[in-house]
């Protein structure tokens, strides 16, 4: 390889890396909706071989972005803002990019700009913080039913939208990544145009779930142990357990801003954690075989935001 050569591949690796954030490995679905999520909950408590511990309640808060024509939408992609309370008292802003999973792809694309603190928006001459203006947003999102001309309300998305138009060709991971996919369709302008078009709250219920030591032995898995910042406190204290996935039971609201209807989605999701992945996956196919034979549930695909525009527009 030559010299010249040599320095692209290192000048772009940087690049690629970024692009590669994160990847998840799920299953999610259709949560029947004549079951109580507390009836739900005890239900897959002891599933079978499969344990799960339910461990917090979080608050989500999402705003996701697309053009006129939907650009996103159409081609299997999703942006958002999310804030996320964790029990009530850590809060944590990020700016995600996700693709959709679909039958033949199980592995969803995620990209993340996670320091939102430190972006500013200039307000009648006085710059605010990001998380700040997100945070007005989500506050007045409860009463935008009632009061659907509220003009600090909408204020503040336009802020969002003078942010997106200021960084559209910047070092933003998500538009990094859009302009990476399809430069063409994604260009400085394209990205510009895109603004704020759904908001929504989503409590979600998450949860560990694993296998004991005789189920571990007797199938010859390895135990799934990673680092300390990796491995929840739950397996660190049980060492017996088996840790294998992680799952969410979302109770989600959105509501579209064009014309104000409201959307109401409950879903269940499974995201691999396993150390080996694919024996991982093979697991979650066995635990996907037990949910749906059992408990009736269905397989679903489409993402919340693909979900609701569906239902909405």
């Amino acid at each position: 390889m030559g010299i010249r050569k040599i320095f692209l591949v290192l000048l772009l690796l940087p690049l690629f890396q970024s692009f590669g954030q994160g990847v998840e490995t799920q299953r999610k679905f259709a949560f029947p909706q004549s079951v109580t999520i507390q009836d739900f909950v005890t239900n897959t408590e002891n599933l079978s071989e499969f344990k799960s511990h339910y461990h917090s309640l979080n608050l989500y808060y999402d705003l996701y972005l697309d053009n006129e024509n939907k650009d996103l939408y159409n081609m299997g992609y999703s942006l958002r803002f999310r804030k996320r309370i964790i029990n009530d008292s850590i809060v944590s802003y990020t700016f995600q990019l996700k693709d959709e999973i679909s039958f033949e792809k199980d592995i969803r694309m995620e990209v993340e700009e996670k320091e939102l603190d430190f972006y500013r928006v200039k307000d009648e001459g006085e710059w605010i913080r990001l998380p700040d203006v997100l945070d007005k947003i989500f506050n007045l999102y409860s009463t935008l039913s009632s009061k659907p001309d509220s003009n600090l309300f909408f204020h503040q998305l336009k802020l969002i939208e003078k942010w997106i138009k200021i960084k559209a060709n910047g070092s933003i991971a998500p538009f990094q990544r859009l302009r990476y996919i399809d430069s063409l369709t994604f260009d400085q302008n394209k990205i510009k145009s895109l603004k704020p078009i759904l908001i929504g709250t989503s409590f979600r219920k998450r949860g560990h779930i694993y296998v004991d030591s005789v189920y571990t032995t007797a199938e010859k898995l390895p135990f799934n142990r990673k680092n300390r910042n990796k491995t929840p406190d739950f397996f660190k204290l049980n060492t017996n357990y088996n840790w294998l996935f992680e799952s969410s039971i979302d109770n989600s609201t959105f509501i579209y801003l064009k014309n104000n209807k409201s959307v109401k989605i409950k879903e269940y999701e499974v995201e691999n954690k396993f150390i080996n992945a694919q024996k991982g996956l093979d697991l979650l196919k066995k635990y996907e075989e037990i949910m749906v034979k059992r408990l009736g549930l269905h397989i679903k695909y489409d993402s919340k935001y693909h979900q609701s525009i569906q239902l909405l527009q």
